[in-house]
């Protein structure tokens, strides 16, 4: 897109004024303060997805679906099925139950640690690895505005 470096409004006008199918992301969108609409193509044509654990958000838009956290059993499978090609053996299974409560069950977070285990075959020191990058997190500065989802997400991406 030309111009992109003048800013937001910019995208916004180029989404407005061009008569093309286009599919708007906007990822994170917690912070309860912001006008949304604001942001917002004003168009009949296009789509917008928006991703946001600020349940409030949903009297801001016009259609909503709110997806529910995954269960423990939905988060240990996802795990595995990034971690372990085949057949899985009890002690495993645990092991990956223990690794997907740690990650609170986020899907973006057992799928990298998933993958990395796998890779790095090490699903059973995993959750040292793991506590050892959560303390070197919890040491810096900028983790106070950071919400579990962002650490638990950071703390995977950064051990790999």
């Amino acid at each position: 897109m030309k111009g992109a470096a003048l800013g937001w409004q910019t995208g916004l006008h180029w989404l407005q004024t061009h008569e093309e199918n286009w599919f708007l992301i906007m990822d994170h969108v917690d912070n309860p303060k912001i006008h949304l609409r604001d942001y917002l193509p004003s168009c009949d044509h296009g789509n917008v997805l928006i991703t946001s654990m600020n349940a409030g958000l949903q009297d801001a838009i016009e259609h909503s679906l709110e997806i529910q956290d995954m269960n423990p059993d939905e988060g240990t499978e996802l795990f595995l099925k990034h971690a372990i090609k085949g057949s899985k053996s009890q002690a495993q299974k645990e092991q990956a139950a223990k690794i997907a409560q740690e990650l609170y069950y986020f899907p973006l977070a057992l799928v990298h640690a998933g993958a990395y285990t796998r890779q790095q075959n090490c699903l059973f020191t995993y959750l040292g690895r793991l506590e050892s990058q959560r303390k070197q997190l919890l040491s810096n500065d900028f983790n106070q505005s950071m919400d579990r989802y962002r650490k638990s997400v950071y703390a995977t991406w950064n051990l790999s």
